[in-house]
């Protein structure tokens, strides 16, 4: 009769183990399901950096948050009902990121078969937009931002998307009451821009800075969405618009990352080597990957099934008795 309790009272403590087994492995799985949707959600830090504003991308922007060009939102047009389809679309385009106090910097790469250049009497038209160029859709404190530049460095104007100005930022070049329309010839402003043309493409670099001589600072946060705008001839007659234009959903939430401290650096007149090493690990996002925690993931399922056999092992031993 003890025998058989004992065996009995293993067998309980079996089926206990069992299900807390089982509960570790779906709280694994959950958080694993969770971990994958987060990750959907663009988000980068820009690092703290002046660089040259010549239309040219500087070292120090790779280093910093990106975001590439997407394709949720598509625009045509043409005349006389000619159809452009998305797969007809072959722009690309990546846009780097940097700040300081004055500005907020941006640099775009464009990649375009097809660059042309135009007049500036163009862009008095009704429709200035349809150029080779970029709109960067941006937000920073609630105050929505609408920046174009063309590839040929022309003009560069800027929009709210409720108001038809911009309240946080200062003016930039080319700004007019309406947007399309603007002023033009340029009126010499704060914020600034070059552009560059490329042998499969351009470069669009601005540096847009606040009103009021307002200054950026580590830990603001702005909302991005970039959209690259293509034409197939001088007149912009025909062309598309390819991107985002929604910088809460469908684009990239920057956080500006703390200032380097210049003076602890400049302090250190030895070690140089390990300075190096420490300045380059603290560069790294000390926050765990999706696919780090996939692999805890699933070192926590291989143990949690190594514990079942090892289980299964002790009662079926207990049941040989």
């Amino acid at each position: 009769m003890i025998m058989k309790k004992s065996v009995c009272m293993s067998s309980q403590s079996t089926r206990k183990i069992m299900r807390f087994i089982t509960s570790v492995l779906c709280v694994c799985a959950l958080s694993a399901t969770a971990i994958s949707v987060s990750a959907k959600n663009e988000t980068g830090e820009v690092k703290y950096g002046t660089p040259s504003i010549d239309g040219k991308l500087d070292d120090i922007y790779t280093s910093s948050a990106s975001t590439s060009l997407k394709d949720n939102f598509f625009y045509p047009w043409a005349e006389n009902n000619e159809e452009i389809t998305k797969e007809q679309a072959d722009a690309s385009a990546q846009t780097y990121f940097l700040w300081d106090e004055e500005y907020f910097y941006t640099c775009t790469i464009v990649k375009d078969n097809d660059v042309y250049a135009k007049d500036p009497s163009y862009y008095t038209t009704p429709y200035p937009w349809q150029d080779d160029g970029i709109e960067l859709y941006l937000d920073y404190k609630d105050e929505s931002f609408t920046l174009h530049n063309d590839a040929n460095g022309i003009i560069m104007y800027a929009y709210g998307g409720t108001s038809g100005g911009t309240k946080a930022f200062a003016d930039v070049k080319g700004i007019g009451s309406d947007f399309g329309h603007p002023a033009i010839p340029n009126t010499e402003v704060k914020s600034k821009y070059a552009t560059t043309l490329t042998d499969d493409g351009y470069i669009i670099e601005t540096a847009i800075a606040l009103k009021d001589n307002a200054e950026f600072k580590a830990g603001d946060v702005m909302k991005c969405a970039l959209q690259v705008n293509d034409i197939y001839s001088s007149e912009g007659k025909k062309g598309y618009a390819l991107g985002s234009q929604d910088c809460y959903n469908s684009g990239i939430e920057l956080t500006f990352a703390e200032k380097p401290d210049t003076s602890a650096s400049a302090a250190a007149t030895s070690n140089t080597s390990n300075t190096s090493n420490a300045s380059n690990t603290s560069d790294k996002d000390p926050s765990p990957q999706t696919s780090d925690i996939g692999v805890y993931a699933a070192a926590a399922a291989i143990g949690s099934a190594a514990c079942f056999v090892f289980v299964k092992h002790i009662e079926k031993k207990d049941k040989n008795k």
